[in-house]
């Protein structure tokens, strides 16, 4: 008598089966962390059009938005409560989005206005992923930063390699300029302006250290147009003075560039060593350690050469050349002084003189 011979699976279909398995888990998991994603990015648009909600009640109240440092746990004023838990962002970060960016970082400078940051992974109710900045007119992108997010360039004419800093809508150099273009070997004439440039002192490693100086023919490079490239690099000009007003103006209206203490907070934030000041001057530019250096820029006191004999003036403050012509003979510069209440004049000087170069992009 035969025996009924059991069925079963074979191998190949039992690895089959655990492949289909696996896919349909992995689809599953996918589809999970999707949805976990999505409904963080959900999150993050809901707490922002809240704050949002809360700020415009705030401002129909007081006729200002709260200023940078004025909202911590909640949004409230004179008794009055807009929002009583100001939210944090979902973790993790999604997307390209940075840890860094994974956060609702809250500025207004003057109160008129203000702006919200913050990260969404994903293309979501109508926003793109990215970074994004919530203002009183709805929500965006970020533009750009006028240094294309770079933080160094490198003058092929020489190598030397040069810190940038992008601020407002203005790409700077953050260091002085070192670049020869034959106008070392150019002599010395006091009171003259030969087109010579070199180092304080007449020391090398100054230049390594400060930058050259450049009489403003050298700044130049013999042009007489303002605006125009000069000595600098393909793509970079000698700013105008509008173009150094434009940059104080701007750091003067941000109070997150300004120190604590307010005197000097302007020179101190470009980088300016921590002097016994006078006014509220300056604070955001500087490479001192007793500075804040808040813009980047690491201005301090460079001085001037006014004669090559060795008297170089570099007690207290720094010249900049721009490329404004006041008359055949005079060139206006930026007087960037810790003593005094004034930043930027608009005056002018001797183009035989000899002044730093800070160069700014096209």
């Amino acid at each position: 008598m035969n025996k009924k011979r059991k069925v079963g699976f074979t191998l190949i279909e039992l690895l089959v089966v655990i492949a289909i398995i696996g896919i349909l888990a992995t689809l599953a998991v996918v589809s999970l962390q999707n949805a976990r994603k999505n409904a963080r990015d959900a999150k993050r648009i809901a707490d922002v059009k809240q704050m949002q909600t809360a700020l415009e009640l705030y401002y129909n109240d007081t006729g200002v938005y709260p200023l940078t440092g004025e909202i911590d746990s909640t949004i409230a004023t004179g008794g009055l409560t807009y929002m009583a838990t100001v939210p944090t962002a979902p973790t993790p970060a999604d997307g390209d989005c940075e840890e860094g960016d994974n956060t609702y970082t809250y500025t207004s400078a003057n109160g008129s206005t203000y702006a919200i940051g913050f990260c969404i992974g994903s293309n979501i109710s109508g926003l793109s992923a990215g970074l994004k900045i919530a203002s009183p007119v709805g929500v965006a992108s970020p533009p750009p930063d006028a240094c294309n997010n770079e933080t160094s360039f490198v003058d092929s004419r020489d190598g030397s390699s040069y810190q940038i800093v992008a601020i407002n809508n203005q790409c700077w150099m953050g260091e002085n300029l070192k670049y020869d273009n034959g106008c070392s070997s150019v002599t010395w004439v006091n009171d003259v302006d030969e087109g010579w440039c070199g180092c304080k002192y007449n020391s090398l490693s100054n230049c390594d250290l400060d930058g050259r100086f450049y009489q403003w023919s050298a700044a130049m490079n013999g042009s007489v147009v303002e605006g125009d490239q000069g000595i600098c690099p393909e793509g970079w000009h000698i700013p105008s003075f509008a173009e150094w007003t434009a940059l104080y103006d701007y750091v003067n209206s941000i109070s997150t560039y300004r120190c604590n203490d307010t005197s000097g907070y302007i020179a101190k934030s470009l980088g300016a060593i921590d002097l016994p000041f006078t006014s509220a001057v300056a604070c955001a530019l500087g490479n001192n350690p007793s500075s804040n250096n808040s813009t980047g820029l690491n201005i301090n006191l460079y001085g001037k050469i006014y004669s090559f004999s060795g008297t170089h003036g570099d007690a207290g403050f720094s010249r900049f050349w721009s490329s404004s012509v006041f008359n055949s003979s005079n060139a206006r510069y930026v007087f960037v002084r810790w003593d005094r209440p004034e930043f930027f004049y608009d005056i002018y000087s001797l183009k035989s003189e000899g002044y730093p170069v800070r160069c700014i992009k096209n």
